[in-house]
């Protein structure tokens, strides 16, 4: 008997949530001009902060908009994401 295809959450879960909040930083640093790349340590800072800022409203996101913002290129992009809404 075939199995029925797993539950998809409708909101994002906890290990998205950390990929997106990755995403976000790499996006953050490739936006950096040469000069500006961070250190270790500043990226350590940029990550706790990325985190604290974004891991609350992560898990309110909508499929559409977790599955933009992954796609985003810029960080402009993904701050456009968040104006999307489910139809």
């Amino acid at each position: 008997m075939a199995q029925p295809p797993p539950i998809t959450p409708t909101t994002p879960t906890e290990g998205e949530c950390a990929a997106l909040i990755a995403h976000a930083v790499e996006l953050g640093v490739i936006a950096r001009t040469p000069d500006q790349v961070p250190t270790p340590d500043e990226l350590v800072t940029i990550r706790t902060e990325l985190d604290a800022a974004l891991r609350p409203g992560c898990r309110a996101l909508t499929r559409l908009q977790y599955a933009c913002a992954m796609a985003a290129t810029a960080t402009d992009a993904l701050v456009a994401c968040d104006l999307l809404h489910a139809e």
